[in-house]
């Protein structure tokens, strides 16, 4: 499944398989997305994800930026960030337990 952060809609995202974001502008993914595959996020823009999220395959920041609105926004598996990406918080007293 692909698209842009507003093409998702609302509701929860089941994803077993792989999830790709392009997102060239800054935008906010609020659905709450759940199952065994993988987010991957390209495009320049900074996607804001702010679902409690418990997608168990990983997160791939190929471009731009990725901010955490809370401590399951990343699921449960691994955070691969790829040269010239950036992590940011979008949330105070935030708490991940993420390998990278």
């Amino acid at each position: 499944m692909a698209g842009h952060a507003d093409s998702f809609g609302n509701g929860t995202i089941g994803n077993n398989a792989a999830l790709r974001i392009d997102q060239h502008s800054d935008a906010t993914l609020a659905n709450t997305v759940t199952g065994s595959g993988t987010l991957t996020k390209t495009g320049a823009g900074t996607l804001t994800l702010t679902g409690v999220n418990s997608y168990s395959g990983g997160t791939d920041l190929k471009q731009g930026g990725l901010a955490v609105g809370n401590n399951s926004a990343l699921g449960s598996g691994e955070l691969a960030m790829h040269e010239g990406t950036t992590l940011g918080f979008a949330a105070d007293g935030l708490t991940l337990a993420k390998p990278c």
